[in-house]
């Protein structure tokens, strides 16, 4: 079995959030693998925090580092990436939250870090990935024990040809300030290895509008203030697909209430509802819908699921449950109260496929669950899905390589370690509209292109 070698990874310690760039010098933490049967991976640490402290760790943003992950992994089953006490438990959220930690997947040799690549596709944040609103999952079931994403049953993960891995995370401790007792945990990556053959998996990744906010901001969120509204947008799909398992989705769940994906259908909310007729008239008339998210949501999921399904393909994609817990209060050891991201669950029509060309509108619906007072507050809407690309495994015209590729129905080959990202582009004429709903004011904000998925 490959593992890592014993190495360093270099690290900063912020107080408060993390400055813009990348501090100017950092320290080092040891890597040491993991030796566990059927899997590869790394502790690295260990690290010290205190309350609003935040440890960002990666090998990233020096190219002429060797990579701390290895040249080459395949048949990956399940991914686990968290910070873990000296026992090797996770450390749940309160008290650290694992804000980000990435597995990112470089084309092998790129020395320019992320603004450099050839194309959006060339660099992957999110090729395996935690984020703070992820589950912990408990030991003594099926999956491992931590934070962990498993592919479907039968299916695994590749890297794939031609490519490196490199990591990026940010853990923060979100205890407050005055408790000042140290954590002491170690940074763990872990991939579970199939020991038998399995097919091949990918993913596709259903972006959210990049604006001029995001345009400047150092983890590319879009403002949804501190008030209830309604975001939508469309985005057209660039390759046929099908989606695969159980889909999740990533949010700030301070102000998340709610997602819905339709395809080929509607592009804004009055001409799914007549009833909504435009955003001012809605207001004005205290039509009861449209007096909180949460009943336009449950407005708008029903005029979806009501219509018309041409060949049998529902227009209703994707919805999140509405009844899940988002985020709950927890406590910390030394008894302060905290707001603590859940995951919540979303469910998207399994075994479906997309079209090329069809167009995808998302309705994503805010509001000021806790943290009310920011007026301003940065937003991620990212909904992922196990995938795979024509032709499908076991279909007559099935092609699939020696090095796990497939030829594709346009003569190419689709590497299932590059995933497909879905996204709203200016160039394609998509929507983009903001919805506030106590005021009943409409904004259509500029688009621009996405950037390093």
């Amino acid at each position: 079995m490959r593992t890592w070698v014993d190495g360093m990874i270099p690290f900063c310690t912020y107080e408060d959030s993390p400055a813009r760039t990348w501090c100017a010098n950092p320290q080092h933490a040891r890597v040491t693998p993991l030796t566990g049967p059927n899997e590869v991976g790394f502790l690295a640490g260990p690290f010290n925090t205190s309350g609003q402290q935040w440890i960002s760790a990666a090998d990233v943003f020096n190219f002429e580092v060797p990579s701390i992950l290895p040249p080459e992994i395949d048949r990956i089953t399940s991914y686990t990436g968290d910070a873990v006490d000296a026992a090797g438990v996770a450390v749940p959220y309160p008290p650290l939250h694992m804000h980000h930690i990435h597995i990112i997947r470089f084309p092998r040799g790129h020395r320019g870090g992320f603004s450099a690549a050839v194309d959006e596709f060339d660099v992957q944040q999110h090729w395996l990935e935690t984020h703070g609103d992820y589950r912990l999952t408990p030991p003594g079931g099926e999956i491992a024990p931590g934070y962990t994403i498993a592919m479907p049953p039968g299916t695994c993960c590749v890297m794939g040809q031609g490519a490196e891995l490199r990591l990026f995370s940010e853990v923060n401790d979100v205890r407050p300030r005055e408790e000042t007792a140290p954590i002491t945990f170690w940074l763990r990556i872990r991939m579970q290895i199939a020991d038998q053959p399995c097919r091949p998996i990918g993913r596709v990744v259903f972006w959210y509008p990049v604006d001029q906010v995001a345009q400047h901001s150092r983890l590319m969120t879009y403002d949804v203030g501190s008030d209830e509204r309604l975001t939508w947008w469309t985005m057209r799909v660039q390759t046929r697909l099908r989606l695969v398992g159980t889909p999740w989705v990533h949010s700030h769940r301070a102000r998340y209430a709610g997602l819905l994906v339709l395809r080929n259908g509607p592009r804004t909310p009055w001409q799914l509802s007549p009833l909504v007729v435009d955003s001012a008239s809605c207001v004005h008339r205290r039509v009861p819908e449209c007096l909180s998210v949460g009943a336009l949501r449950a407005h708008l999921e029903s005029k979806a699921r009501a219509l018309p399904s041409p060949g049998r393909r529902s227009v209703l994609l994707c919805a999140d449950e509405p009844t899940a817990a988002n985020w709950e209060l927890a406590r910390t050891a030394g008894g302060a109260t905290i707001h603590a991201d859940r995951q919540g669950e979303a469910h998207c029509l399994s075994g479906e496929e997309l079209e090329e060309g069809d167009t995808l509108t998302v309705f994503a619906f805010t509001r000021p669950n806790y943290n009310g007072g920011l007026a301003s507050f940065p937003q991620h809407t990212l909904l992922f899905s196990h995938a795979e690309l024509p032709p499908y495994p076991g279909d007559p015209s099935d092609t699939t390589s020696s090095n796990g590729t497939w030829a594709s129905s346009s003569g190419g080959a689709w590497d299932p370690a590059k995933a497909v990202f879905v996204a709203p582009q200016p160039s394609n004429g998509d929507e983009y509209g903001v919805w506030h709903l106590e005021t009943g004011h409409l904004e259509h904000p500029t688009l621009f292109p996405p950037r390093n998925q």
